[in-house]
């Protein structure tokens, strides 16, 4: 029998705006010349004692390996970190196809390519549930990644992280070395190496035979670490629950807070544009943008960057809400913020292609937000996630509301093809458990090689 897990949590709602706005006025502007100077902690500098940690997996006990059946039978054990036991049987994946249109006769209608039409869409579409039925580490997943050998890894809120390589679940827990089993965030740099960002035991560093562990005690803001990214250069930046933004060179830690003007020091979410510049999902005081990454200057004429400041945006600017859960680019460079309450957020100023020749183009020029909320079909008002597919539609993973497809980003409409409906009508497709997601709330959301997409919910 499946099990069953109750995550109870809260979400603190400031409040929302439902409509659009268009601003030029920047809510403040602040330079590093004027703030606390910046804390960096060089590891070679520590104490032995406090160099980081790195376990071998051939000195550990091995990581737990479960293959998905394709039949009912057979079973594994689990134990927790009481030493407790618990045996688990084993399912095949349940999948739920889509309602699908029928003809008076209930027979599928189908396109000329064969494909059959779900909820008024065309494709071929259905749900495969994957839970601790199936091998998966918990049922509450925090975080989903794929890896550049396309691989999944599934963060969870307890049980470690698991990663699935098309056949089996292989899970990796303080057992093998991870620095916490809640696993909040995954990312990959640029040498292969997977970083995962838990919560209590900061960031681990996957080689594939080792985890290596950096926390507090090597310069790290906090050990409660919400999100990882990689930019450009090669840096890596943590997101922590109250200490702000870390950025690891390989060599050192560099941290940003509040006193080097940073919005909030809690960070759920870093993105790099496609300028270079860092933005800072924060909870409570709207997102940070710093352009002090940005260093491949000469023209001293150019003050934006030239000071490395951190500009903040807030519902003041048009923001949907000052609660950033997360943030997203898109493949016109344009930057989604889900919220937590006010819906997301499009900012187009980011797309800033702009010449003499183009300023009437008043989209990109005006630097507008544009919020899309329930009155527009989103799902749910509480934003955790945020992915373009493939096809340049967008995908949101919301809080009970499941997700909600956007197809307006798909905007290649000439008067030859404005008969595709799909995109001119612009609307919200919402995928909840009565179509067969596992559950509601919505953590993340990953693409595989396939096209598939694959939702870490509360649920599997």
């Amino acid at each position: 029998m499946k099990k069953l897990f109750l995550i109870i949590f809260s979400l603190v709602l400031l409040f929302s705006c439902n409509t659009k706005h268009e601003n030029k006025t920047i809510n403040k502007t602040i330079g590093h010349d004027s703030l606390a100077p910046l804390q960096i902690t060089v590891l070679s500098d520590l104490p032995e004692s406090l160099h980081p940690k790195t376990m071998a997996l051939n000195t550990l006990p091995k990581p737990r390996i479960v293959t998905v059946p394709i039949s009912s039978g057979g079973s594994y054990s689990i134990s927790n970190a009481k030493g407790e036991v618990t045996k688990m049987m084993l399912e095949p994946p349940v999948t739920k196809l889509l309602p699908v249109l029928l003809d008076a006769k209930g027979q599928e209608i189908k396109d000329n390519a064969g494909n059959t039409f779900i909820m008024g869409s065309g494709g071929v579409s259905n749900f495969s549930n994957f839970t601790t039925d199936n091998g998966l580490a918990l049922d509450a997943i925090a975080c989903s990644f794929k890896d550049k050998m396309g691989n999944l890894w599934f963060g969870s809120e307890g049980g470690g992280v698991s990663r699935y390589d098309g056949k089996s679940f292989t899970t990796f827990s303080t057992a093998q070395g991870l620095a916490s089993n809640i696993v909040r965030s995954i990312a990959e740099d640029k040498t292969g190496k997977l970083w995962f960002g838990t919560y209590g035991g900061g960031v681990s560093r996957y080689d594939g035979k080792t985890f290596t562990t950096f926390s507090t005690a090597q310069g790290l803001a906090d050990n409660n670490v919400n999100c990882i990214t990689e930019d450009n250069k090669g840096n890596m930046w943590f997101g922590t629950q109250s200490g702000g933004a870390c950025r690891y060179d390989g060599k050192s830690f560099t941290t940003f807070s509040i006193d080097q003007g940073l919005a909030n020091n809690q960070i759920s979410s870093i993105v790099e544009d496609n300028k270079g510049n860092m933005w800072f999902g924060t909870g409570g005081a709207g997102v940070s943008r710093y352009d002090g990454n940005c260093e491949a200057i000469t023209n001293n004429k150019d003050k934006e960057y030239v000071r490395k400041s951190f500009t903040t945006f807030s519902t003041a600017q048009g923001l949907a809400n000052n609660n950033v859960n997360c943030i997203a680019k898109d493949k016109m460079g344009n930057l989604w913020f889900g919220t937590g309450g006010g819906g997301v957020s499009r900012y187009d100023g980011n797309s800033e292609a702009i010449t003499a020749t183009n300023k009437k183009d008043k989209k990109y020029a005006s630097k507008s937000f544009t919020t899309f909320t329930t009155a527009q079909g989103l799902a749910n008002n509480h934003v955790f996630s945020i992915i373009e597919d493939r096809y340049g539609n967008m995908w949101f993973g919301t809080y009970e509301g499941g997700v909600s497809r956007y197809d307006g980003n798909c905007e290649v409409i000439t008067n030859t093809n404005k008969k595709d409906k799909k995109y001119v009508d612009k609307a919200f497709t919402t995928f909840s458990t009565a179509q067969g997601l596992a559950n509601n709330i919505v953590r993340s959301i990953v693409e595989d090689n396939a096209g598939n997409l694959w939702f870490g919910t509360y649920g599997g």
